[in-house]
């Protein structure tokens, strides 16, 4: 077999994990990371789907007679074996769903939290408190309030969409009271809100309850955060 021939039957091959990895980044956020371990992923994923497939077909070939023979192994231990094409677009279906189930048990911190309760780590398994911040479940983490060193302003609000841990911090708020973080006086409201900032430029806190009335001590320069539902205009 030539080498052009060797390749285009590994990148078949390796179809199911490129598409089940690449959703999966997709679906968790792309995270800085070492090409070997890109390299393996996809080979995980590939091995995942293929093997997932293949028992899918062998309990189809236990209730119907005329299933073709699973041949992915075959294939990878012999060069001759043909291609089943039907079974590489299987198993990259089947990688789909692999994809989303990784996601899901990723995202909900499955492992580590199986870990934790095995005390075995204490790893919170986010890349860093930022992604961690904003994946906690709680209803209390509904509303947010950012405090913009920048601008000297506060956005209370619900956080829409923010940015991966390694890039400069981008949010979008919906919902948005925006108050002056000096006086803690309300200045107005907008429907959604995008901002950009380095990452010491923000504060981030989960206030009392929502939503909000901003004090702020006059003399020790300390600012507290009370919440009550109100429905006033902006001023």
């Amino acid at each position: 077999m030539s080498v052009t021939g060797f390749l285009i039957r590994i990148i078949f091959l390796l179809l199911p994990g490129i598409i089940a990895s690449s959703l999966f980044r997709l679906l968790r956020g792309r995270n800085p990371r070492k090409d070997w371990e890109d390299y393996l992923e996809i080979i995980v994923f590939a091995v995942f789907s293929y093997g997932l497939y293949g028992i899918f077909i062998w309990l189809l070939s236990l209730l119907f007679s005329g299933i073709p023979d699973f041949v992915f192994f075959d294939v990878l231990l012999d060069e001759e074996q043909k291609l089943n094409p039907a079974e590489v677009f299987g198993a990259a279906a089947t990688g789909v769903i692999i994809s989303f189930i990784a996601t899901y048990i990723h995202t909900h911190k499955w492992i580590n939290r199986l870990g934790q309760k095995l005390k075995v780590t204490r790893h919170f398994g986010d890349e860093d408190v930022w992604s961690f911040f904003h994946n906690v479940e709680s209803p209390s983490f509904s509303w947010v309030l950012v405090r913009d060193h920048k601008l000297d302003l506060i956005y209370y609000g619900t956080v829409s969409v923010y940015s991966d841990s390694e890039k400069q911090r981008e949010v979008i708020m919906k919902d948005v009271q925006v108050y002056s973080n000096d006086s803690g006086k309300h200045l107005y409201n907008v429907p959604f809100l995008y901002f950009s900032r380095q990452p010491d430029d923000l504060s981030l806190e989960i206030p009392v309850a929502s939503p909000p009335s901003v004090q702020h001590s006059t003399k020790q320069g300390s600012s507290n955060v009370r919440s009550k539902k109100t429905n006033s205009k902006p001023r």
